[in-house]
C-alpha cells in the first residue's frame, strides 16, 4: 500500500498569544489534533486534550481499535460543529422558530458575527475547543460601552443555551464572565419641573431665525404642525411610559372613549408583547386630536413598510433631540430615547397623571 493503513501522527494548533508557527513544534499547551489513517481513512481531529501524554494515550487506543474509544472521536466529530455553522444555526432558529422582529435579528447578528471573526482570528473553530478564557478575551478586547456589553452578553448567553440543548456545549461560558456595572440612562419619572419645561419648548421649536436649524426651509404652517407633533409625542411619552417605537406606530383605533367619556388607550407592546391598557389624561387626548391628519388609520405617521417606519421613528427621535435637557438648558440636546420609559409621575396637573 501507498500509505500505511493505521498510523496517526499528534500535532499542535497553536492559538495566541502561543509564538509557535509550525504545529510539529509540541512544548506549549495549545490543543493537540491527530492527523494521519485509521482503518484505511483518513482521520484529522482534536483528541480533547492539550496535554500530550495524554493525547498519545488516546492515539494508542484508537490504533488499538479500542471501540469505546473511537466511537467517542466520532461523536465528538459529529456533535461539535464549527463556531460558523453554530451561529447561523442559532440565527436560523431565532428568525423562524422564535420569530423574533427583523430589528432584534440585526442586532443579534451583529454581536454573533463580530464573536465569529474573533474566533476564527484566534482558530477556535470548533464549539468544542471554546473555553470561559475565550469569552473573557472577547470582553477585554470589545470597546463598547458597559451597557452594550451587557445586551451582547446576552445574545451569547442565548447562543450558549441553544448549545447545550443540541449537546454542543456543557457550560454557559457567556452567563460565567463578571460584566462591568452598566451606568445606563436614567430611569426616574421626571420632575415637575423639567416636564414642564420640555412641553414649553415645543412650542418654541423654529421660534428664533439664529436657532430654526433643520426647520430653517419651513412655512409657518410646516412649524405650526411640528410644533403639534412634538407636543403630542412628548405628552403620550410622559404620561404614558411607552416606547417611541410604539407611539409612532399608535392606531387610531387603539384609542377610544369609554362609558364614562373617559379616554383610554389599550395597545400590545411591540417589544414586550405585553399589553398595555390606561387612561389617557385629557391634555394628552385633546393633543392627539390636534394633530395633522397624515393617515385614517395612524397617528403620527401614514403608514409604511420597516423602512418607512424606520424613518418616522428617526423623526420622533430627531424632534426630542431639537427640544433642549430640561435642566442643562435649551442648547444641550437630551437623549433620544430619555422619554420612553420616563413617565412623569407628578400631580395631575398641565400633563395629567396616566392611570393603569
Amino acid at each position: 500500500m501507498r500509505f500505511q493503513e493505521n498510523k496517526l501522527t499528534p500535532y499542535r494548533r497553536h492559538q495566541p498569544p502561543c509564538e509557535s508557527v509550525r504545529p510539529t513544534q509540541l512544548d506549549c499547551q495549545c490543543p493537540v489534533w491527530a492527523h494521519g489513517r485509521l482503518k484505511g481513512k483518513r482521520f484529522r481531529r482534536s483528541l480533547g486534550t492539550r496535554s500530550l501524554a495524554q493525547a498519545k494515550k488516546k492515539i494508542q487506543r484508537l490504533l488499538d481499535g479500542t471501540d469505546e474509544a473511537l466511537e467517542q472521536a466520532e461523536q465528538a466529530a459529529t456533535a461539535a460543529p464549527t463556531v460558523k455553522d453554530a451561529v447561523q444555526e442559532y440565527l436560523e432558529f431565532c428568525e423562524y422558530n422564535k420569530r423574533l422582529k427583523a430589528s432584534t435579528l440585526v442586532s443579534y447578528r451583529d454581536t454573533l458575527h463580530a464573536f465569529r471573526d474573533f474566533c476564527e482570528e484566534r482558530l477556535y473553530r470548533t464549539v468544542d475547543q471554546m473555553n470561559l478564557k475565550l469569552f473573557e478575551l472577547w470582553q477585554a478586547e470589545r470597546k463598547v460601552t458597559p451597557k452594550s456589553m451587557h445586551k451582547e452578553f446576552t445574545h451569547l448567553s442565548g447562543w450558549c443555551a441553544r448549545g447545550i440543548e443540541l449537546g454542543w456545549l456543557q457550560v454557559n461560558f457567556a452567563k460565567k464572565v463578571k460584566l462591568p456595572k452598566a451606568d445606563g440612562v436614567s430611569t426616574l419619572p421626571f420632575r415637575e419641573a423639567e416636564a414642564k419645561a420640555i412641553l414649553a419648548a415645543c412650542s418654541r421649536l423654529a421660534e428664533s431665525a439664529e436657532g430654526r436649524g433643520g426647520y430653517a426651509s419651513y412655512s409657518v404652517d410646516q412649524v405650526d404642525e411640528e410644533r403639534r407633533y412634538a407636543r403630542a409625542l412628548v405628552l403620550m411619552l410622559l404620561t404614558t411610559g411607552l416606547r417611541i417605537s410604539d407611539v409612532v406606530n399608535l392606531e387610531r383605533s387603539k384609542v377610544y372613549v369609554d362609558r364614562k367619556g373617559t379616554t383610554r388607550l389599550r395597545i400590545r407592546q411591540e417589544k414586550t408583547r405585553e399589553w398595555v391598557m390606561l387612561a389617557l389624561p385629557t391634555p394628552t387626548a385633546q393633543a392627539l386630536n390636534n394633530l395633522p391628519h397624515v393617515s385614517e388609520e395612524l397617528y403620527f405617521w401614514r403608514g409604511g413598510d420597516e423602512r418607512q417606519f424606520a424613518t418616522a421613528c428617526d423623526r420622533a427621535r430627531r424632534v426630542i433631540s431639537r427640544l433642549g435637557d430640561p435642566v442643562s438648558g435649551p442648547h444641550q440636546n437630551v437623549h433620544p430615547h430619555g422619554g420612553t420609559h420616563r413617565c412623569w409621575s407628578g400631580p395631575g396637573n398641565e400633563t395629567g397623571g396616566a392611570g393603569r
